[in-house]
């Protein structure tokens, strides 16, 4: 088993902290009050860093690595220095002291005033690190398959520990999922199709989530746009110009008499769906830029009722169906160097969605929605309607990727020049190895999901996939 090297300086300098720490243990026996504080306090810190180390570890996060290890040195340096000296006079070693941690202190408050302490990077979204979790999960939403197999315990049942991060834009989603942040995403199908193709990445699309629930035109009446033939000359909110829903809102303008091509609109980088929700819902971006119209899907579009001076016109599915909209992606990498947690996490989205399915369960999946969206009843109720019982465009039955949605994913971005050559979408779509539709996780998970297997037997399956 190979070991990279910045793993392998991690685990030399855990293992500095161990001699760091026996050696001011050992250095308690000397009789100066000022002194024991002092190595008391030393390894306190030491202990505390060999506990993070160990937690960064086992999170696999390279940028925590580098950091944790960019401290170590300078702890070490300061333990050292610290330490040396023994005849030296305790009023010295005091002021040493005091010297030494104003200055690692001082350190400490400018790294993390640039954000390198804390993200890694400086104004962007980072996985959660409150709570220990074995997959860090990037989406734009809940699903509500996702929901119950959280609510029902269908994770914690398979020993995960899924930690939701809301990502602001499909960028800062794939950044923090090629970088490590994230294990797993969310995202839309043409989302990966994209960065596939055209940016040529190792991902793919493991299984699907849904077919475009909810998936409606939205404007602000408040901003004098009543129809789609008003939005002429306007600009429209999106979130990123090669972003997944900013071609099949090109598909609905284009059959209303509107091109991008021709300059008929523009296009206005928002973010992510919660973003776009939030401006279209004022009226204005927060630079005071006025919000005329949007594509939101589930849970989004269902809130639009709640606010007066929004208008729905109409489903995306009038112009295309079936689609494949939301599905679980991940890099080639992560899903073969954990194929089981991959599998598991697959598996309990698929109860999730079983049991969401299951008409004895809906007053209870509503409650759920309406608790972790901050939604009304009346709103979770709409949310489970179009994403369980809508079976054109509701969630995947079984998480299962529609075939045919993901080549009418595929033709509507070719259709309106979204790809640097040209594909053949049902081609591509077809699932294979390593390929944009990767299915061999997905028919793992379904047995599991149905049949309870041990990691042998998973590990057997998918090999023989």
């Amino acid at each position: 088993m190979m070991i990279r090297p910045m793993k392998l300086l991690s685990l030399i300098c855990i293992t500095k902290y161990f001699k760091i720490l026996m050696s001011l243990y050992c250095q308690l026996s000397c009789k100066s009050k000022k002194r024991k504080a002092l190595h008391y306090y030393s390894i306190i810190i030491t202990f505390s860093r060999i506990i993070y180390s160990f937690r960064i570890l086992e999170k696999n996060d390279l940028t925590a690595e580098i950091r944790m290890n960019i401290f170590s040195l300078i702890m070490h340096s300061f333990l050292k220095y610290f330490r040396k000296e023994k005849g030296t006079q305790d009023h010295i070693i005091m002021k040493r002291f005091y010297y030494i941690f104003g200055a690692f202190a001082l350190l400490v408050v400018t790294l993390t005033a640039t954000g390198f302490v804390i993200n890694g990077k400086p104004g962007t979204a980072h996985a959660d690190t409150t709570t220990t979790c074995n997959i860090q999960y990037g989406a734009f939403l809940h699903t509500v398959a996702f929901i119950e197999a959280q609510q029902q315990g269908f994770f914690t049942k398979k020993g995960l520990t899924v930690c939701y991060n809301q990502v602001t834009s499909s960028t800062q989603q794939f950044d923090s999922l090629l970088s490590g942040q994230y294990d797993i995403v969310g995202t839309t199908a043409d989302n990966i199709v994209n960065r596939y193709i055209n940016s040529q990445l190792p991902l793919s699309i493991v299984a699907g989530s849904d077919q475009g629930a909810g998936l409606d035109l939205i404007v602000n009446t408040a901003n004098g746009i009543n129809s789609i033939a008003d939005l002429k000359g306007k600009s429209v909110a999106v979130d990123a110009a090669d972003s997944g829903y900013v071609f099949a809102l090109e598909k609905m303008l284009a059959a209303n008499g509107l091109s991008l091509a021709n300059n008929d609109y523009s296009l206005q980088i928002v973010g992510g769906s919660a973003l776009r929700f939030k401006a279209i819902s004022a009226g204005t971006t927060s630079a005071g830029a006025p919000v005329y119209a949007t594509i939101l899907g589930s849970p989004f579009s269902e809130q639009v009722k709640t606010v007066a001076t929004l208008k729905d016109l109409g489903k995306f599915s009038t112009y295309v169906a079936p689609y494949q909209g939301t599905t679980i992606g991940t890099t080639q990498a992560y899903a073969k160097a954990n194929p089981l947690k991959l599998i598991d996490f697959i598996s309990a989205n698929i109860q999730g969605r079983e049991f969401a399915a299951n008409p004895a369960n809906k007053s209870t999946v509503i409650a759920d929605i309406a608790s972790v969206d901050g939604v009304s009843t009346a709103v979770a109720t709409d949310i489970y309607t179009d994403s369980i019982l809508d079976k054109v465009r509701g969630e995947n039955v079984d998480e299962q990727v529609n075939v045919n949605g993901l080549v009418n994913t595929i033709n509507v971005r070719q259709a309106f020049g979204g790809f640097t050559t040209t594909v053949n979408s049902k081609k591509i779509a077809q699932p294979a190895k390593n390929s944009l539709y990767d299915n061999r996780y997905w028919k793992v998970a379904l047995i599991c999901a149905k049949t309870p297997l041990s990691a042998a037997q998973e590990q057997t399956t998918l090999s023989s996939s």
